[in-house]
């Protein structure tokens, strides 16, 4: 079984500076603003918090595709409009 991590609780009247993290250099920017607000409020050092932010930059690179060619898919005869 995976060894559990261990949390720390802190105080919110602690003033003592937080170094964050800095964002993976392939992050774009939807990924970058993601690493910087989550990193804001926690401290999130596992991979998972890269993952999300990488996920954003694609849900940002496909916003762009749908917007343009809107909601299509690819068939071996070509582009067909979703029905939805």
């Amino acid at each position: 079984m995976a060894k559990k991590p261990r949390l720390t609780l802190i105080s919110p009247e602690q003033t003592t500076a937080v170094t964050l993290l800095a964002p993976p250099s392939n992050l774009g920017k939807a990924g970058h603003t993601l690493w910087q607000s989550i990193m804001g409020e926690y401290d999130i050092r596992d991979s998972g918090g890269q993952q999300i932010c990488e996920a954003a930059d694609r849900v940002q690179e496909f916003s762009v595709i749908i917007k343009r060619d809107g909601p299509v898919i690819r068939t071996k005869m070509g582009r067909k409009i979703t029905p939805y």
